[in-house]
Formats: C-alpha cells, sequence, structure tokens
C-alpha cells in the first residue's frame, strides 16, 4: 500500500475533525511507512528530521489519531503497545521470538468471525471490530524436518 501525499492526509485529517500540524503528518507518516511501530521507535525515526519533537507529542499524536479511527494499537503479548495504519479488516500473527507482528489477511476468517457474532449478539456489548492475533513463532527452514 503506497504512503498517501501530504494532500491526501490534510483531507483525511480534516474529514476526521483533526487538526492539521506537521507533527501530526509526520507521525502519520512514520506509522504507515513503517511496519508496526511502537512510540520510541516512531520517535527515533522523527528525531533526524524534527530534531525538537518530544515523546510527548509523539504520544499525543498517536492517542488522537486512533481516536479517529485512522490508526489501530496492537498489544503485543509481552505488553508493548504498537500501532498499525492498515484499517483493511485484518489479523496478527505475534512471533514471541523477534516481538514482531505480521499482517495476516484471511477474508474467509474475517467473515467467519463476523457472521458469528452477528448470530449470536453479545448481552449489553456492540462489537466494533474483530481482530484476532496468532501467537507463535517462524519456524528456520533448517528445523523444519
Amino acid at each position: 500500500m503506497p504512503t498517501p501525499t501530504t494532500e491526501e492526509i490534510i483531507r483525511k485529517f480534516r474529514e476526521q475533525g483533526l487538526r492539521v500540524t506537521t507533527p501530526r503528518i509526520a507521525v502519520y507518516k512514520a506509522i504507515l511507512s513503517s511496519s508496526h511501530p511502537d512510540a520510541d521507535s516512531i520517535l527515533r525515526l522523527l528525531k533526524e528530521e524534527y530534531p525538537h519533537i518530544t515523546s510527548a507529542t509523539v504520544y499525543n499524536n498517536l492517542e488522537a489519531l486512533e481516536k479517529a479511527g485512522l490508526i489501530h494499537k496492537v498489544l503485543t503479548d509481552k505488553g508493548s503497545m504498537k500501532y498499525d495504519g492498515i484499517l483493511e479488516e485484518h489479523h496478527h500473527l505475534l512471533d514471541t521470538t523477534k516481538d514482531e507482528i505480521i499482517d495476516y489477511f484471511d477474508p474467509e476468517l474475517t467473515t467467519m468471525l463476523n457472521e458469528y457474532f452477528r448470530e449470536r449478539s453479545l448481552k449489553d456489548f456492540e462489537v466494533s471490530r474483530i481482530t484476532v492475533q496468532i501467537i507463535g513463532k517462524h519456524l528456520n527452514k533448517s528445523s523444519q524436518k
């Protein structure tokens, strides 16, 4: 998925009622150009171009982007928070050996889960999104026999 232009990002922000600021655009671009970054890696990446950016600025913008529905939070099995800019329904493979998150697209699984919860309403709970996190590890080709 190609990273949107600055003009496209500005349009998205305005559609969601977000204030358009240079740091917010930079944080959003960092998420879209990385694979599930955490706040610290976003800060390190942006420090090169924006030496005065603070961790508070990064965290505040991450919260605003998530609240606006432009990104999703992904909690790893080790308890760290990462961010995902892909809004298309998908799931995640969490590699415990590398603390890595891999996007897993399976329309059949997504349909099955949505239908399952549509048929069985959860008492006093409205489902807004369903995502599965599959926790495991990559197998080395040499260890597969």
